[in-house]
C-alpha cells in the first residue's frame, strides 16, 4: 500500500524480526501467483526470486508477509463475485501496456515501477482504455446480452494443472 506520509515504498518485508531485502519492480511480482502455485506444489525454491539477497527459509509466516506486500488493498479486484479471474498478466500484456502508454505516458517495456505503483495505477486505469473495458466485460454479471456476449469473447481460458491435463488427455486417448 502506498502511503503519503512516507517518502519512498517498502523494499524489504518483516520475518520473526528480520528484515529481508525483496525486489519490487512489477516485472518480478506479476509472475508472484505463479511462483505461489509451484510452492503449493512442493517447489519451495521459486520464491526465492522473490528476494534482493538471502532469503528467509519457507515457511508460513514468510508466504503470509509475501502476500501482504503482494497484496495491497487499493488494489484492483482480481476476482468477478463468482470468483473468476478477470486479468491475466500474460494475455493481457499487450492491453495493460497500451493502457500504461495510453493513460499515464509510461513504457512498462523500459520503466522501472514498484510493485505498489504498478498496482495503484493499474486499480486506477480510465474508463476510456481497452484493458479497463475489458475488465468490465469478464466481471459482468448482469443479463444484458451484448454485454454477456462481449465477456464470453473476452474470458481467460481455465487453467489446469499438469496432472488434470494428464488425465484428460489419458481419458480422451480412451476414445480414440
Amino acid at each position: 500500500m502506498i502511503s503519503l506520509k512516507t517518502k519512498g515504498l517498502p523494499n524489504a518485508i518483516e520475518v520473526n524480526g528480520q528484515l529481508f531485502f525483496i525486489k519490487t519492480d512489477f516485472r518480478v511480482w506479476i509472475t508472484f501467483h505463479e511462483r505461489m502455485r509451484q510452492y503449493m506444489q512442493g517447489d519451495t525454491d521459486g520464491y526465492k526470486e522473490l528476494f534482493d539477497g538471502p532469503a528467509p527459509w519457507a515457511s508460513e509466516a514468510v508466504i503470509k508477509v509475501l502476500c501482504a506486500f503482494y497484496d495491497t488493498p487499493c488494489e484492483l479486484p482480481r476476482t468477478t463475485k463468482s470468483g473468476g479471474r478477470v486479468i491475466d498478466f500474460d494475455l493481457d500484456a499487450d492491453r495493460i501496456f497500451a493502457a500504461f502508454l495510453q493513460a499515464y505516458g509510461i513504457d512498462l517495456t523500459t520503466e522501472d515501477l514498484h510493485w505498489h505503483k504498478f498496482s495503484a495505477l493499474l486499480a486506477a486505469l480510465p474508463d476510456d482504455t481497452l484493458m479497463c473495458k475489458v475488465i468490465g466485460w469478464r466481471s459482468y454479471d448482469g443479463k444484458e446480452k451484448d454485454i454477456l456476449k462481449l465477456k464470453q469473447a473476452w474470458a481467460l481460458p481455465l487453467t489446469i494443472s499438469e496432472e488434470e491435463r494428464e488425465a484428460m488427455e489419458e481419458f480422451n486417448s480412451l476414445f480414440g
